[in-house]
């Protein structure tokens, strides 16, 4: 019961927090203008998204926080998504960080295996012609990755 009136408080918040939100950027002008490639055909508010990345941090705040790189990444990309939202900025800056916060989501769920990669880029290390191995290239990042994966769920 605790737990439920938490979340029904946090989704009340949730939306006053939207509507201040709506209410500010109607006064400083944070629209989007419909134009050829637009899928809408009214002028639009931007930037309402913040308001999920706001509700992971009171979740993160009231139950521990037991995913940091999610947190990390999701706010990296939001932010920003919200800057770029109030002016333009350039798609590069934008790209750099946008991998970067994928990167932090892909530790938090664990597919970045630093020891991994780090066979796959010597796994032909051994081998005096690389292209002579026998399995090529190819089939010894496979398995090793196969070995990685199997030694990983023996552990677990």
């Amino acid at each position: 019961m605790d737990s439920l009136l938490a979340y029904i408080s946090i989704a009340v918040f949730l939306v006053i927090a939207e509507l201040v939100y709506f209410r500010i950027a109607d006064k400083c002008n944070i629209i989007d203008k419909p134009n050829e490639r637009s899928s809408h055909k009214t002028i639009v508010l931007r930037g309402g998204g913040i308001i999920f990345t706001i509700g992971l941090w009171i979740w993160s705040i009231m139950f521990g926080f037991h995913y940091p790189w999610l947190l990390a990444g999701v706010t990296l990309a939001a932010g920003i998504s919200f800057v770029d939202d109030i002016h333009s900025l350039p798609d590069s800056l934008r790209l750099v960080v946008q991998f970067t916060a994928m990167f932090l989501v892909f530790q938090e769920i664990g597919l970045l295996h630093w020891d991994m990669y780090g066979r796959v880029f010597t796994s032909n290390a051994d081998t005096d012609n690389i292209g002579e191995s026998k399995y090529g290239f190819r089939g010894r990042i496979l398995l090793d990755s196969c070995h990685y994966r199997s030694v990983s769920i023996q552990l677990v």
